[in-house]
Parts: C-alpha cells; structure tokens; sequence
C-alpha cells in the first residue's frame, strides 16, 4: 500500500530538512517514484546509519571509535 504522507511535505526546502535530520534523501526518490525496493526498511535502516555514523566522525574529530556492523540483521526485524 502506498502512502501520500510523504508527497504532501515535498516542497522547495524538503531536501535540506531531511539531510539537516539525517534523513537519506533516497526516500524521496523512493515516493516520487510511487515504489519502494525490495528491502527498503533495510536500505533506510543502512543509510540513516551510514550518515549518523558520519555525522559522528565530524563531531568527534581526533577522537578514535569502531563500529560493529552487525550484518544484514535489519532483515529480521519484525513488527
């Protein structure tokens, strides 16, 4: 089932909220489209990490983490 939430905030201005949110831009992709991918939670689960992760490595300049993927898990999650 698809879903008009999206299309009714996709104005001028969207993209720099979402990016200012760490929110992966491919979802507007993905609602312009009127289709999700196979796998799409799990796409958006690995790009809003990808970016927090970044967002992390910025802010804690100098400072060393390691980050522990854990794989594919995000294909269980179950709701």
């Amino acid at each position: 089932m698809r879903s008009p939430y999206l299309k009714e905030y996709d104005k001028p201005g969207l993209e720099t909220v979402l990016r200012s949110h760490l929110i992966p831009t491919i979802i507007l992709e993905w609602s312009r489209a009127d289709i999700l991918p196979e796998h799409a939670l799990s796409i958006f689960i690995e790009e809003r990490t990808n970016l927090l992760l970044e967002a992390f490595r910025l802010k804690l300049d100098g400072i060393e983490f390691n980050v522990f993927d854990m794989g594919n898990r995000t294909d269980k999650i179950y709701f």
